[in-house]
């Protein structure tokens, strides 16, 4: 007889259940690896204790041979031994005996090392209720990644203390013949890919640079980029330009989405409380705009491992600031997947509820993760809550990358078992990072450096279940299921605006037959970005200067229409440097420096002006007032003239300083004064003309304000041309530039001139025959499409 090997205490309290997603498939089965599933023999299960259960106990319903477990906590179980790594399915039926309310009847696959370790369970149970003598038969999957020894129980799970009986018949546990299954469920979520798992790489720059170069072939490249933000701190420009240079010069058009990290407040609820309650809003909103104007899609882990101890937050709060944030995104149409990202251990407390979540994710660091019980038991439960799948952060730490094969015998070997084995799960991500001696002692696990274990992972992602790097077209027939090949039509009815923005533009929507995902603006012939609305402002441009636009509409299948004519645009001699000097749109793009001393927030009482004022409460002084910054970001022009104002009040009389301040060595300020803030509000305002083209910070310099609140509003830099390019028509003649079609002399192309050249044209002046020819026609319009602008000197056509 074998002998049972007891690998925990059964109790309700160390019970960890696994919803199972019940499965059907025209499938072949091997043998059932349990003996007597039937009960007609008594020699092949064991109890645990004995009292009065009875192993070859009478069927009330069909006369044969059953189990019957009696009693409180009680069970039997059978030894399958060690199993092989592969897709296994158990079940059988379940009946309610005599008193059986409140209890649970429960089939558990307990997995060990054999030895007495239980490393995780699976289970499937009934609660049978009040109706007795009826079968419930259950069947669920098991996907093991590796070997381990298995116990089959059978038992009862008691709830308030009765005693009663339950009934087991027809236990099987058997190996589906054929490897590990590969083929993924669909659940027809944001952005998830048809039937294949999405290759991503992360989490810094540097370390992507060199997994990028690591997978040698587009055939290989990632299909997804992993970055990190926080709702107030500017990703925008460098992300942009990250990708597209990917996109352009590093591939044949490999267009990854990204899979970002959004870092929400930690170890301070009543600093994640203001996200919640909507003191964020206006950031929000900025990050949404933001996300818009990047161009890619966007699978977004909001408040990433939420139920990590590092973190502290309180679980209501964060629901709540999730729910907010996904409201947000899905308000401005942001092409983003919202991800509900855990580790190992209890997460229902934090889950904001399925109509807020798309993905679920979990991370997967070393082969203890892998293992882990609350492993499957979290991708049982996405599987029935029918969400996709999002390994967000995984490397083989501990074990590492330069042991050769025992590396990845370690972590290799199990981590794509379980990939391949969960169905449901669709993208994950390679941390390729060393992480040196670091505390934690996680070690290296980079790829690059150590070929035998590259050699395997390539080997790995030439599979056809892995979706690696590929065009935007390809990547949107894979999520949308839509193979649209028709370019959208051409920009046209553009208009420009520089007298209510520094540049605004906007135009018709062209047609399509799958609908207009984004519009991609160029000036200069270089990339400015993307937006999802047929308008664009472009604020980083410089007083008095003349730009050229372009755009091009992308529908949602990846197809590029026609670049429109070129939009030329001359900016008013005065621009508006600061981006959200009224705060409306809360923090950003401001930003400080001695977080320590000093805290910020948006004051919604409008203390000075607009909607909101930037409140800033400085805890204590510092020895030096520059230790203490309030600052924002700016490129200034050598002669231009800048017109410094902002508005301030304190709780109490206090001395600030502001300066316009070089980024770098020496630090040399062209505007630098010293401010009396008093309890009365103030407008300060200052001016001078920049020595250079240069890089410099709008600070706010308090160091030396000690335990003040000070609140600050209406903050302007004003850039001033000393040399504008022609504004108006007048500027236009004078500098000697006519255009030949403008008949009118108004500096514009219109009906105007069309009426006069018809009266020219028709009269002795312009020929004696009183009819026009082709040949005047072609002459005429060759002249038209050339010149049809006011600032248009060059004459470069805009039809």
């Amino acid at each position: 007889m074998k002998q049972k090997v007891v690998l925990f205490k059964m109790s309700k309290y160390y019970l960890i259940t696994c919803s199972v997603l019940l499965l059907f498939f025209n499938t072949a089965w091997a043998d059932n690896l349990l003996e007597d599933g039937g009960f007609e023999n008594t020699g092949s299960w064991a109890q645990w204790w004995g009292g009065n259960t009875v192993l070859s106990h009478t069927d009330p319903v069909e006369g044969d041979k059953c189990a019957a477990v009696w009693f409180q906590n009680d069970g039997i179980w059978q030894n399958v031994g060690w199993v092989s790594a592969g897709t296994y399915e158990y079940g059988g039926k379940l009946l309610a005996g005599a008193n059986l309310v409140g209890k649970r009847v429960v089939i558990q696959v307990e997995m060990g090392d054999g030895a007495g370790t239980t490393s995780w369970t699976q289970q499937l149970n009934v609660t049978p209720g009040i109706a007795e003598d009826v079968w419930h038969s259950v069947s669920g999957k098991l996907f093991l990644t590796e070997s381990y020894f298995v116990n089959i129980n059978l038992m009862l799970v008691d709830e308030n203390g009765s005693s009663g009986v339950g009934l087991f018949d027809d236990i099987y546990f058997r190996k589906v013949n054929g490897d590990i299954e590969t083929g993924r469920y669909n659940y027809g979520a944001r952005l998830e890919p048809e039937n294949h798992v999405m290759h991503s790489g992360g989490q810094n720059i540097p370390d992507f640079w060199e997994y990028w170069w690591a997978m040698n072939s587009d055939e290989r490249r990632p299909a997804c980029y992993m970055s990190y933000c926080n709702l107030t701190s500017p990703f925008l420009p460098a992300l942009q330009a990250d990708l597209e240079r990917y996109r352009t010069e590093l591939s044949d058009g490999v267009y990854m989405p990204v899979q970002m990290g959004l870092w929400l407040p930690t170890n301070d609820n009543s600093e994640l409380n203001k996200v919640a309650n909507g003191e964020y809003d206006g950031d929000i909103q900025r990050f949404c705009n933001d996300l818009n104007k990047l161009g890619y899609p966007v699978y977004l882990r909001i408040g990433y491992e939420c139920n990590g101890s590092h973190n502290g937050y309180d679980p209501a709060i964060f629901k709540a600031a999730f729910i907010r944030i996904t409201n947000a995104l899905r308000a401005n149409k942001v092409e983003a997947a919202t991800v509900f990202n855990v580790i190992q251990g209890p997460y229902l407390a934090y889950y904001p509820g399925d109509q807020y979540v798309d993905w679920m994710s979990i991370n997967m660091f070393g082969s203890g993760n892998i293992k882990s019980p609350y492993t499957p038991a979290f991708l049982s439960d996405a599987e029935t809550r029918g969400k996709p799948v999002l390994i967000g952060e995984c490397g083989p730490v501990y074990v590492q990358t330069s042991n050769g094969q025992a590396s990845w015998d370690g972590w290799f070997v199990p981590y794509f078992n379980l990939i391949k084995s969960w169905r449901g799960i669709k993208n994950f991500c390679y941390i390729n990072a060393d992480w040196g001696n670091n505390e934690l002692g996680w070690g290296d696990c980079r790829l690059q450096p150590y070929p035998d274990v590259l050699g395997l992972y390539l080997n790995e992602l030439d599979s056809s279940l892995i979706l690696n790097g590929v065009n935007e077209r390809a990547f949107r027939k894979e999520i949308s299921k839509v193979n649209d090949t028709t370019a959208p039509g051409k920009v046209t009815g553009i208009a420009v605006d520089t007298v209510n923005s520094p540049v605004m533009i906007t135009w018709q929507e062209p047609e399509d037959d799958t609908g207009i995902n984004r519009y991609e603006i160029q000036r200069d012939d270089q990339l400015l970005g993307y937006c999802t609305a047929n308008s664009y402002a472009d604020q980083d441009v410089a007083a008095g200067k003349t730009y050229i636009y372009r755009i091009t509409a992308i529908d949602s299948c990846g197809n590029r229409g026609i670049v429109s004519g070129p939009i030329k645009v001359v900016t008013s001699p005065t621009v508006e440097m600061i981006i959200n000097g009224e705060f409306d749109l809360g923090h950003y793009p401001w930003s400080t420096t001695g977080n320590g001393n000093l805290q910020t927030g948006i004051d919604t009482n409008s203390l000075l002006s607009g909607k909101n004022s930037s409140k800033i409460f400085i805890n204590s002084a510092t020895g030096n007032f520059w230790e203490l910054l309030y600052k924002q970001n700016l490129d200034t022009k050598a002669g231009f003239v800048y017109q410094l104002s902002f508005q301030a009040v304190a709780d109490a009389d206090t001395t600030i300083w502001v300066a316009l301040q070089e980024t770098h060595s020496p630090w040399s300020s062209f505007i630098n004064k010293q401010i009396n803030i008093t309890t009365t509000p103030q407008t300060f305002t200052f001016s001078a003309a920049a020595p250079d083209n240069d890089n410099v910070d709008l600070n706010f310099m308090l160091g030396s304000s000690a335990s003040r609140t000070i609140w600050l509003d209406a903050v302007s830099v004003k850039e001033t041309s000393n040399d504008p390019d022609p504004q108006t028509c007048q500027d236009v003649l004078n500098e000697g530039v006519r255009l030949d079609s403008d008949f009118t002399c108004d500096c514009y192309v219109n009906i105007d001139d069309i009426n006069l050249l018809i009266q020219y044209w028709l009269s002795d002046t312009f020929g004696k025959h009183g009819f026009i020819d082709l040949t005047e026609i072609a002459l005429i319009a060759k002249s038209w499409l050339e010149c049809n602008h006011p600032q248009d000197y060059n004459c470069i056509s805009t039809w």
